[in-house]
């Protein structure tokens, strides 16, 4: 028996599995809200300049407070766009609704209400 504890099992070669009676299986949803959460993460560190801001401190370019440094862009109340609304988008479409008051714009071959 394989089990795929993963998003999807497109890394599994299910016809070659198939093939040699190897039994596939599969545990969907269970990383559902652990990937829209890694999501939300990169997307909060991208807007806030997070690892940029690092690695200017970390290369001793630090040289004192500012009040623009690395400050990045305000989440509440803007505009996100997600590529895939199955489970993990609509999570991370949530998270960012509920948590930040965004505005959700989507692109889906299977439209959905979110």
């Amino acid at each position: 028996m394989f089990s795929n504890y993963a998003v999807g099992y497109n890394n599994v070669d299910v016809s070659a599995a198939t093939k040699h009676g190897i039994p596939v299986g599969n545990t969907p949803g269970v990383l559902t809200e652990t990937t829209a959460e890694v999501a939300a993460g990169l997307t909060l560190a991208a807007s806030r300049r997070l690892v940029e801001a690092d690695a200017f401190l970390r290369g001793g370019q630090f040289l004192g407070w500012l009040p623009n440094l690395f400050v990045g862009n305000l989440l509440q109340g803007g505009t996100v766009g997600i590529v895939g609304a199955g489970r993990i988008g609509q999570a991370y479409a949530r998270m960012m609704i509920e948590g930040h008051k965004m505005n959700v714009v989507y692109y889906d071959l299977h439209p959905q209400v979110l």
